[in-house]
């Protein structure tokens, strides 16, 4: 990952993970996003928007499969997110 060697800005936890996992989608770096959405999952599977974050990324690589189950697991985790879905 560039830049990712160990540094006083590396993600230390789920939150931070999903800060930079975003910001990497928004650059539209799927590989590096998917893998730090993936990481905040990990560290934090109950947070619904993670896993919505994750699910966009997946969409936008073209991995349908694979953002439909964590779409699905956003609804699991917080029904109240299907409006933001539509």
């Amino acid at each position: 990952m560039p830049g990712a060697e160990a540094s006083a800005d590396a993600p230390v936890d789920a939150a931070g993970f999903s800060r930079r996992g975003t910001a990497f989608a928004a650059r539209h770096d799927l590989e590096y996003a998917i893998a730090d959405l993936t990481r905040a999952c990990e560290l934090a599977p109950t947070e619904a928007q993670y896993f919505y974050e994750l699910g966009r990324a997946h969409r936008e690589n073209r991995q349908p499969v694979l953002a439909m189950a964590d779409f699905d697991q956003t609804l699991q985790l917080a029904p109240e997110h299907l409006d933001s879905m539509r």
